[in-house]
């Protein structure tokens, strides 16, 4: 379950999901056509994932900061 995952747990996933963004930019400049466009596809959907799991895991250490 995700949502007993601690604030850095959160930021871990967050870039986890950015390394995967680099990762399939690099590739994509290697593969063509229809294989190219479904990895950047994964590419997008994991560096939206990245980046709102990244947030998340902010505003819960803010929060748990300000306690």
């Amino acid at each position: 379950m995700l949502s007993v995952l601690p604030w850095w747990g959160w930021m871990l996933c967050g870039v986890g999901g950015i390394a995967i963004v680099a990762l399939t930019t690099f590739l994509v400049d290697f593969l063509e056509g229809a294989t190219a466009i479904a990895v950047w596809l994964i590419g997008v959907l994991a560096g939206l994932a990245g980046v709102i799991s990244f947030v998340i895991g902010v505003v819960r250490f803010l929060k748990w900061a300000w306690h």
